[in-house]
């Protein structure tokens, strides 16, 4: 059985969660501050946290940096409403350290900045779709074409290891 921490300030959606994680046979605990919710992340043993984003007291960016920042691991599925440019935008940065905080692992919290580097790399992209009220839709677009070697990289020599 699975100890979940939901952070969740919206009492209808916070039950929701609660009800089927708990018919799925997993331990939940239901938080609606974020200010406690960081407290308790940081205090219990938990095996993911679900963050809401517009958290009352510290909002779930705010959170999250918090943990990462002091080497926390637990897996973090994020949640939010908000669907303004800024706040698509800001999903895609590398999330910082605090400052002055021990490093328990190299870890950094970078999510989706990892994944918009690995697209782009492949000449691709990642597409954001936000509608308010009906979430959010990610779209990773790749080229089925291979990039074209660059000129200062030699081309394989026939018989020679790759």
């Amino acid at each position: 059985m699975s100890r979940i921490l939901i952070a969740e300030d919206e009492p209808r959606l916070s039950s929701f969660l609660e009800k089927g994680l708990r018919a799925a046979g997993h331990a939940t605990t239901v938080c609606d501050d974020g200010v406690k919710c960081a407290a308790m992340a940081r205090d219990e043993e938990f095996d993911l946290m679900i963050l809401d984003i517009g958290m009352p007291g510290q909002d779930g960016f705010a959170v999250l940096r918090d943990m990462r920042g002091r080497g926390e691991r637990m897996p973090v599925l994020v949640l939010t409403a908000r669907d303004e440019i800024a706040d698509t935008e800001r999903i895609f940065e590398r999330f910082a350290r605090a400052g002055g905080a021990r490093r328990r692992s190299e870890g950094a919290g970078l999510g989706l900045s990892i994944v918009r580097a690995i697209a782009e790399a492949h000449g691709g992209r990642v597409e954001l779709d936000t509608r308010p009220g009906a979430g959010a839709t990610f779209t990773l677009m790749i080229p089925l074409r291979p990039i074209a070697a660059s000129p200062q990289s030699p081309a394989p020599q026939a018989g020679a290891p790759a």
